[in-house]
């Protein structure tokens, strides 16, 4: 049996859903690594939605879509989901 994938956020196995898939989710924007089901749902959503909100309120009506995307913001918010104890539960 192969060694489960560690969420890059918790470090907690990631687990197989009930398709199969065992890789969990994409991390971005918190890190370039997978995460787990509840890092997903707790962290990694709502850092894309404070993402998105900046993007509309601050680029779309200086009509700066893509070039001034703060992206570098969220680096600053979510280094590596610091403060997130982790652990199972």
């Amino acid at each position: 049996m192969s060694k489960r994938q560690a969420c890059s956020i918790c470090q907690d196995p990631i687990e197989m859903n009930w398709m199969g898939w065992a890789d969990g989710h994409n991390a971005m924007p918190v890190n370039d690594g997978r995460c787990c089901d509840r890092c997903n749902d707790s962290i990694v959503l709502h850092a894309r939605i404070e993402l998105a909100e900046e993007f509309w309120t601050d680029a779309w009506p200086l009509g700066k879509l893509t070039d001034e995307w703060p992206l570098g913001k969220i680096t600053d918010t979510y280094p590596k989901a610091e403060g997130f104890s982790g652990g199972s539960g």
